[in-house]
């Protein structure tokens, strides 16, 4: 059995300035316990592009979710991840077009967003991405692993979903997986930042990987209070690390999670405490050079 949980909060900046939360996340179960995941995030920049999020995350979802099924080889898998991004995009150009005003000539622009999307059944994972939303996955064997990697030019820009297959990226991870965890940008940079890349250590943080992906012993009549619990760690994150829209979906097979908690109180522990106390830690050595 995958159990999910999600959290999706607005970040500092766009709470001070009357801004939408532009980032978006959507689950849904398919047959023989398929579970497919989306986060997606509006560019900043847009006037809707919170609407286009919410749009592609979904429709690239359900039509993965009714489309996929056990015993299909890779590449009919994929084929349909693909498929799914298609269809994501002709949605958001549909809306917007019919609800531009007729001065508006590429009305779709105002939609942008990033689209990263997984299949998980059993062990296996299958994925999508476009953009700068990211990736990570907790192997049975214990590793962290950086699946994706994000999409931009060499002055920062995000390539969005709207530049299709040309970017987009589709693939199967190899290793058996136990959890995964989709993330808009801002949890990305703090879960797979520069510092660690090339430096002959994992690229993915494991002190902050396993506050998400360690979840043993949890179990479903837990999952509202983990994702209330996510959600109020989300909420209290320091500004000062994220001020950013943040938003996650972690999927999880109950019985493929390493026994690394006790209990659930444990998982609340480290969550609002120990994550918390280290960023804050590495930030005031920043302070003080």
């Amino acid at each position: 059995m995958i159990y999910t949980y999600q959290a999706s909060v607005a970040g500092p900046y766009h709470i001070k300035h009357g801004i939408p939360c532009q980032d978006a996340c959507y689950v849904a179960y398919g047959s023989d316990g398929i579970v497919v995941a989306a986060v997606a995030d509006g560019l900043g920049s847009e006037l809707h592009s919170d609407v286009g999020a919410t749009i592609a995350s979904e429709i690239a979802v359900n039509h993965c979710a009714e489309n996929i099924a056990v015993g299909m080889m890779k590449e009919e898998v994929l084929a349909v991840i693909k498929e799914s991004f298609e269809r994501a995009y002709k949605a958001v150009v549909a809306v917007a077009r019919a609800e531009a005003v007729p001065a508006e000539i590429y009305p779709e622009d105002e939609y942008d967003c990033t689209l990263c999307l997984a299949v998980f059944h059993g062990t296996k994972l299958y994925y999508g991405q476009s953009g700068d939303s990211g990736m990570i996955a907790r192997l049975v064997n214990g590793a962290y692993v950086k699946v994706t990697e994000q999409q931009r030019d060499a002055y920062g820009r995000v390539y969005p979903l709207a530049f299709g297959d040309t970017y987009w990226k589709f693939n199967s991870l190899d290793g058996d997986v136990s959890s995964v965890m989709l993330m808009t940008d801002g949890l990305w940079e703090e879960l797979c930042p520069a510092s660690l890349t090339g430096n002959g250590t994992s690229a993915v943080d494991e002190a902050m990987a396993k506050q998400y992906l360690n979840l043993d012993n949890v179990k479903e009549q837990d999952l509202p209070v983990l994702e209330n619990m996510v959600k109020s760690y989300l909420e209290k994150y320091p500004e000062e690390f994220i001020d950013d829209d943040k938003t996650l979906v972690v999927m999880f097979h109950e019985k493929r999670t390493s026994p690394i908690y006790d209990k659930l109180y444990q998982v609340t522990t480290d969550f609002l405490c120990k994550a918390l106390d280290w960023k804050r830690s590495l930030f005031s050595k920043e302070v003080q050079k």
